[in-house]
């Protein structure tokens, strides 16, 4: 997630005015850092919570930034729908799917069934951590995102 700040410029500015930001963006790098998701897999991560909030800003700045991972196009675009290589990526993109589509009535995060056995707790914390870095991220890309500028009609 390092990339978005050489990719966006006033990324970091941008965070610093927003009380907490950036002090919860860098300690959430932080621990991410230590995991062990792939940076592949934070991609695609990025892609899928790009693509379930909406904003074509972020999905352009997550694209970029799986490109800087050797992701092609293709890759891409099935990660962005949450669709990936392997059974195990495939199992971190619905959990991520889950994730940013809502949690149990109890605010709890529950793995598909299908995927319960291949996480541990520690690996479903490092998911969600990095789903929420992502969206305090795609927060942050929303205020920066470039404005249509309206087209000035001769008079």
């Amino acid at each position: 997630m390092k990339d978005i700040a050489a990719l966006v410029p006033g990324f970091n500015e941008a965070m610093e005015k927003l009380p907490g930001t950036l002090g919860t963006y860098n300690d959430l790098t932080t621990s991410l850092a230590r995991g062990t998701l792939s940076e592949r897999s934070r991609a695609e991560i990025g892609l899928i919570v790009a693509n379930r909030i909406g904003c074509s800003y972020c999905r352009w700045v997550m694209e970029r930034v799986a490109e800087h991972q050797g992701m092609t196009q293709e890759e891409i675009f099935f990660a962005s729908l949450g669709i990936s290589r392997g059974r195990r990526e495939s199992a971190i993109a619905r959990l991520a799917k889950r994730m940013v589509e809502g949690t149990d009535a109890a605010g709890n995060v529950n793995c598909d069934p299908r995927d319960a056995r291949m996480f541990g707790q520690a690996e479903i914390a490092e998911i969600v951590a990095q789903v929420a870095l992502v969206a305090l991220a795609c927060t942050v890309l929303q205020a920066l995102a470039p404005r249509a500028t309206p087209v000035q009609r001769e008079a």
